[in-house]
């Protein structure tokens, strides 16, 4: 079978230069988020507007001098529609070629708004933005209205106003989109759809960062005792944040080294994986020490370490006491006649997760 071609030789055509640029990167993209812009108008019916600006479509430049305004059909039926406004572009030849806006008017109870028609250098439609239209809908809303007009992209991620119905923005595979309402940023799959990659307003999880000694167990934090932690996985990257008080009475930290609970296992792409930590001891005056987090391949816990002492920076792990029954001054960090307890602890974690 024979491979067709053009460009090469002869003359291009609208069509055949329509068809290289839709190929070549982003079919369609307004010039910033406000060219094109769809909004609902006040005091009109089932009106919407559509701002002046200046559009790239398929290589054809597309410019717009005055704001527009649109009326939708009226919704009689009993569920909801979703209807799409697009540019649209006809290339017909020379004076013949159209770009107009236009309105893709829906079917009540349809899930998705209608399939817009994308075959550069005949028909092209840009979507500009899906309208849901209630039954007997009068006035719209702002609400209603659903910008999607692609913009930027030039030397970094595509953008659009907002997230819903981005499955109708045109790119190629293996764009990368950021909503700018939320910053969540989305690649382009080989189905056409849209993976999310990546949100900075993903909500945080949290989770009980116990601590517990390998001799005896949890450590008991008394009355009044916080532990609180929070994370978010993102990318397969977890980062997390804990702190930990110890209370007013009745604490137990028990004997030999100390470990906090993590939020998720460990990733095994690394053997080992230091995390900062701060621990502050109630015994002589207070003192504060800088610690670290041992996070290993596939562990639940981290292992807490810290200075063995106020004259020796040489890192163990964190420990009230050595042995049972417990004794003073048997503790890392070494507080001479006290125990090692934690009257604060906190720590901030990143590791990988499998």
């Amino acid at each position: 079978m024979a491979i067709t071609y053009f460009g090469t030789q002869g003359t291009v055509t609208e069509s055949t230069g329509a068809g290289r640029w839709a190929r070549a990167g982003v079919p369609f993209m307004v010039r910033t988020p406000d060219d094109f812009k769809v909004t609902a108008v006040t005091g009109l019916q089932r009106t919407v507007q559509v701002a002046a600006g200046s559009a790239l479509v398929c290589g054809v430049s597309t410019v717009e001098t005055a704001a527009r305004q649109l009326q939708l059909a009226a919704n009689t039926g009993s569920q909801v529609r979703l209807d799409l406004v697009v540019l649209r572009l006809v290339w017909a030849g020379l004076g013949a070629s159209t770009a107009v806006l236009d309105i893709k008017q829906g079917t009540p109870g349809a899930v998705n708004p209608p399939t817009p028609t994308r075959t550069p250098g005949t028909v092209y439609e840009a979507p500009l933005a899906v309208v849901r239209m209630a039954p007997n809908t009068g006035q719209l809303t702002g609400s209603a209205v659903f910008p999607i007009a692609p913009y930027g992209g030039k030397g970094g991620p595509l953008h659009t106003l907002q997230a819903q119905w981005i499955q109708l923005v045109d790119a190629p595979v293996g764009t990368e989109l950021v909503t700018d309402t939320n910053a969540w940023r989305y690649r382009r799959l080989t189905d056409g759809s849209w993976s999310i990659i990546e949100s900075n307003l993903q909500p945080w999880s949290t989770w009980a960062p116990q601590l517990t000694s390998a001799g005896g167990g949890n450590v008991v934090l008394g009355t009044g005792g916080i532990m609180v932690g929070r994370y978010k996985i993102i990318r397969n990257m977890l980062y997390g944040e804990f702190e930990i008080r110890k209370g007013t009475s009745g604490s137990d930290f028990r004997w030999g080294n100390i470990s906090v609970a993590l939020p998720a296992p460990v990733g095994t792409y690394t053997t080992d994986r230091w995390c900062p930590a701060h621990l502050a001891t109630p015994a002589t005056g207070l003192m504060d020490w800088r610690a670290q987090v041992l996070c290993s391949s596939g562990s639940t816990s981290g292992l807490i370490f810290a200075a063995s002492s106020s004259v020796d920076v040489r890192m163990r792990a964190w420990r009230s006491a050595a042995s049972s029954p417990a004794q003073p001054d048997t503790g890392y960090p070494r507080i001479v006649n006290q125990y090692t307890e934690g009257l604060v602890v906190t720590g901030q974690l990143r590791y990988i997760v499998d």
